[in-house]
């Protein structure tokens, strides 16, 4: 079956980036299977208004430890980064800076596959996708500052994916457990103690997004294989399953402007593909396209621009990216590093005032 299967972790290749006021940052294996701590920063727009420069030009800078770098978040003035693996073969390294370009490095408190991390209600929240033997788990973490930080359980041994928060509280979905089952969902009003929920089909679900009043969560694949499913919720813990717009094996999903914007990592024959989708409300979805066929890893929106990544094309590692201000059009762009990206994340304009 064509698609990723359980967190990525077969990419064995770093790669985030973050978006903070006109200001990207992005870190990335060269090639794989090395570790490395390059990055990349995009100053592309020099105020938060100049939406059409942000995510157009870049450049390099450094993470503090060669790891496997795996997702990044920005709240309160700091962006935090989290590896699934770390070259000493302890897997709790982090990462945070003020600005997006000089980083030190920390610690979290439990050795797991980290999966994705994400900032609401005054900390930041980070699950894992495996113990480092593999195995679902429950481990999760959580910090006010993004530099010390504390263990959280969460509610079923999964398979973790993502996270994230909206209307006051924090959605964590999963694509699987050790018994097979698709539908795990969790939800926590304050990042520490969690509670049970479920998706309404079986399916690796693999992104989730909020915005609007409304949590959307796609998922990578189902039993046959590409698929069309998505789910929305008002409140995170009541699913409706509706449909996506082509059959396909769906990546990550993010909120803009009223909008929401969906992109694919390949189509329903398991190749690379230009798939995306959007809506105005996660139940109506609509097709698009993307500028370059790869294998599309994460979007994200900030300045007024929706910014995607992949994680390779034809080519191997790669340099490809794309920008669009209403998640429909797409123009494609040049990252400064022929790399295996892998996440990219939005940190508010305000925000990078008070960081500077």
């Amino acid at each position: 079956m064509g698609g990723k299967m359980q967190l990525k972790l077969q990419h064995w290749q770093l790669a985030l980036a973050a978006l903070l006021g006109g200001l990207i940052v992005a870190c990335s294996n060269p090639s794989a299977p090395t570790k490395s701590s390059d990055a990349a920063a995009d100053a592309g727009a020099t105020t938060p208004t100049s939406s059409n420069e942000t995510g157009k030009s870049w450049s390099s800078v450094t993470l503090p430890a060669n790891a496997y770098w795996q997702s990044v978040a920005y709240g309160d003035s700091i962006f935090v980064a989290i590896a699934s693996s770390y070259s000493s073969g302890a897997p709790t390294v982090a990462a945070y800076s003020t600005d997006g370009k000089t980083w030190s490095s920390t610690t979290l408190p439990t050795n797991a596959r980290w999966a994705y991390v994400t900032y609401g209600g005054g900390i930041f929240v980070a699950i894992a996708a495996e113990a480092t033997n593999g195995d679902p788990t429950t481990t999760a973490a959580y910090s006010a500052d993004g530099k010390t930080w504390s263990s959280a359980t969460l509610p079923t041994s999964a398979h973790w994916q993502s996270v994230i928060y909206g209307g006051d509280i924090f959605v964590a979905i999963a694509s699987s457990d050790s018994s097979g089952n698709e539908t795990i969902a969790a939800y926590s009003t304050d990042g520490k103690n969690w509670s049970s929920e479920t998706l309404p089909a079986d399916a690796e679900w693999q992104s989730i997004a909020y915005g609007g009043g409304t949590f959307v969560a796609i998922p990578c694949a189902d039993a046959s294989g590409a698929t069309k499913i998505a789910a929305y919720s008002m409140d995170g813990k009541s699913w409706t399953q509706t449909t996506l717009p082509t059959g396909a094996f769906w990546q990550s999903v993010a909120y803009g402007e009223g909008t929401f914007a969906a992109i694919a990592y390949e189509n329903s024959s398991g190749t690379m593909a230009e798939i995306a989708a959007y809506s105005t409300d996660g139940k109506n979805w609509s097709s698009a396209t993307l500028p370059a066929s790869a294998l599309w890893e994460s979007i994200a929106y900030g300045g007024g621009t929706f910014v995607a990544i992949p994680y390779n094309d034809a080519s191997g590692a790669t340099t490809v990216a794309a920008y669009s201000t209403d998640g429909k059009t797409w123009t494609q762009t040049a990252l400064p590093t022929k790399a295996c990206w892998q996440s990219v994340a939005y940190g508010p304009p305000a925000m990078r005032r008070l960081a500077s």
